[in-house]
């Protein structure tokens, strides 16, 4: 569990965490260009069909979206679970790269997503006015 008081460490884990979807979203634009998607058509129907129905259901209840909206929402994340997984099978199976590239690729994007979280948390902030 971290503590709540423990900004470095959330820092730190925050972008750990995007850099690392960072990286696996780019090797899994390679797979999907290279190679096609990982997932069979029929899954990824199965995905787009079912956060369909979660987005209606979800926008419907807090009366921020439409339809057209959840269409949309559900097709973005389908495209971002499909090359997140095709990064995963890049990188375990069909990757000829060399580890040192990968943890340069990493390191690469954690220092881009702290840039983005602290400019995010600044301008988030001015919106909000906190």
């Amino acid at each position: 569990m971290i503590p709540r008081d423990s900004y470095v460490l959330r820092a730190f884990l925050a972008s750990t965490m995007l850099g690392v979807t960072m990286v696996l979203l780019a090797f899994g634009l390679i797979q999907v260009f290279m190679y096609g998607p990982t997932l069979p058509y029929s899954v990824i129907l199965v995905i787009t069909a079912v956060s369909f129905v979660l987005f209606v259901a979800l926008f419907e209840r807090y009366q921020v979206g439409s339809v057209a909206a959840s269409l949309l929402v559900s097709v973005l994340s389908t495209a971002l679970l499909t090359t997140l997984s095709g990064g995963v099978v890049y990188l375990m199976e069909m990757s000829d790269i060399r580890w040192e590239d990968a943890i340069s690729a990493l390191a690469l994007s954690m220092m881009l997503s702290m840039a983005l979280l602290s400019y995010l948390k600044r301008s988030l902030g001015r919106l909000g006015g906190y």
